[in-house]
């Protein structure tokens, strides 16, 4: 009996070996954000899919801030010219930016890496897959209706593709404006981070602050109309949400434990 005890204390050691910290979340990624990409776009396609309690609010505030978007744009141009505001947005709109975004994402995995801390690789990992789709759809958006922006001359156009960027491709950047990528971006990093985080009160409302913060610095700054940033949150919000909601993982880590001449296999959890 004590040989068989030994013997079946080694296999579960060796079982633990093999299965320990096993983390499906990071295996196989470039595979798994392909298929999550298209089952984005498939769950774009039903209609059943939106939650319309938020959507047709969300819808009618764009709406809206586009048919006052001229007048919006005055004042945010205003507000801007001021050297406080003009400082800070110059300063926080790179929040947005794809550089930034991807080094927090790298930043955010390095973190986990040295401290050990497989929620902060979790969260890095997502926050990649999540900024690809948003870099996507937010590109194909903004070819589709190719607006244009209001530094160029304040006044609202949408070209849309076939009198848009094809005609003019040494201004290309200029019929971008919808929605807003920065905007888009930074509301997707600010929602993986709050979800992951949910439970430190302190970071959800930071994390969006900053967002929104960013967000508003591109009306200020004369890249994007009210509409844009708007529309760009949203979707942000949205790629976030789903990002996490279809990602959530854990890891299970097997120790094997000898307790009252009983031989036992403990799975940990790590959510």
């Amino acid at each position: 009996m004590a040989r068989f005890r030994i013997a079946m204390v080694v296999s579960l050691c060796l079982m633990a070996s093999w299965a320990i910290s096993q983390d499906t979340l990071t295996h196989n990624v470039f595979h798994r954000t392909v298929e999550n990409h298209v089952a984005l776009w498939c769950q774009a396609a039903q209609v059943g899919a939106y939650d319309w309690q938020v959507l047709f609010p969300v819808a009618a505030v764009t709406g809206a801030a586009m048919v006052w978007d001229p007048w919006f744009n005055g004042h945010f141009k205003r507000w801007g010219s001021f050297p406080v505001p003009g400082t800070i947005s110059s300063t926080i709109t790179h929040l947005g930016d794809p550089r930034f975004l991807a080094g927090s994402a790298f930043l955010l995995y390095g973190s986990g890496w040295l401290l050990d801390d497989y929620k902060l690789r979790q969260t890095a990992v997502m926050a990649s897959e999540a900024f690809v789709h948003a870099a996507v759809i937010s590109t194909f958006l903004k070819i589709a209706f190719s607006r244009q922006r209001p530094y160029v001359d304040g006044h609202d156009r949408w070209l849309f593709p076939v009198r848009g960027i094809p005609a003019i491709p040494e201004k290309g950047r200029d019929y971008l404006a919808f929605p807003s990528a920065h905007s888009t971006g930074v509301f997707t990093l600010a929602t993986v981070l709050a979800r992951q985080y949910s439970h430190k009160q302190w970071l959800p409302p930071l994390a969006y602050s900053l967002a929104g913060l960013t967000a508003f610095s591109r009306t200020t700054r004369q890249e994007h109309w009210l509409s844009d940033v708007i529309a760009g949150a949203a979707l942000g919000y949205g790629i976030g949400h789903f990002v996490t909601q279809r990602n959530k993982n854990s890891r299970f880590t097997l120790m094997p434990t000898y307790w009252d001449n009983s031989v036992m296999l403990t799975m940990q959890v790590e959510l």
